[in-house]
C-alpha cells in the first residue's frame, strides 16, 4: 500500500520535490524488497519436477523491472514512439513470462486472483502491440502513443496494488505447491 501511495503522490506532485523523492523512493525499496522476498522463495525450490514453472516464475519476477524501468522513466523523459518501441519487446516478454505464471498458478490453485492476472496478461499481449504501431504510425504524441504509456502507467499501479495485497496468498501457495528449503 506505501508503494502505491508513493507511486500516485510522486505522480500528483509532477514537479519533483523532496517531499516526493522521499515518496517514490520509499515506493521504489518497497516494491524492490518484495520482488527480492519473492524471488528468494522461488529460487529456494527443489522440485525438479516443476522446474519448468519455477524458471518461468524467476523470470516474471526479474522481468518487473522493465514496467517498473518506464514508470520512472517517463517521469524524468517524454516517452516517445521510439522508447515505446523500445520497451515493447521486453514488456512483451514480461507478460508473456507472466501469462505463464499465472495460468499455471490457476490450474494449480482455484484462486480467482490468478485467474485475473492471466486474463490481464493476456490482454495487455494483445493490446500494447496495437497501440505501439498506432502510436509509430501517426504524428509525435498521438492517441496510441499516449495510450500505450498510460496503460503501462495503469497497469503498473494496479499491479503493485494487487500483488500486495496477494503476496501472502502467493507464498502459501508455493510453499505448499513446491519443496521449498529454508534460507
Amino acid at each position: 500500500m506505501f508503494s502505491i501511495a508513493g507511486f500516485v503522490l510522486t505522480r500528483v506532485l509532477a514537479s519533483p520535490t523532496s517531499l516526493s523523492i522521499l515518496f517514490f523512493g520509499c515506493a521504489v525499496t518497497a516494491l524492490a524488497v518484495l520482488l527480492g522476498w519473492t524471488y528468494a522463495l522461488v529460487a529456494r525450490t527443489k522440485d525438479q519436477e516443476n522446474c519448468g514453472i519455477v524458471f518461468s516464475m524467476r523470470a516474471h519476477i526479474l522481468l518487473h523491472l522493465v514496467p517498473f524501468s518506464y514508470v520512472v522513466m517517463q517521469f524524468f523523459i517524454e516517452m516517445s514512439p521510439l522508447t515505446n518501441g523500445l520497451f515493447l519487446g521486453p514488456l512483451m516478454l514480461f507478460f508473456l513470462t507472466g501469462r505463464n505464471t499465472w495460468r499455471i498458478m490457476s490450474e494449480q490453485f482455484d484462486w480467482k486472483m490468478y485467474r485475473l492476472f492471466y486474463r490481464g496478461n493476456t490482454g495487455l499481449l494483445t493490446v500494447l502491440p496495437i497501440l505501439a504501431i498506432l502510436g509509430a504510425l501517426m504524428h509525435e504524441g498521438s492517441v496510441g502513443g499516449e495510450a500505450f504509456k498510460r496503460v503501462v502507467l495503469v497497469y503498473s499501479y494496479g499491479h503493485a496494488l494487487l500483488i500486495g495485497i496477494a503476496v501472502i496468498r502467493i507464498e502459501q501457495d508455493i510453499r505448499n505447491r513446491f519443496q521449498v528449503s529454508t534460507p
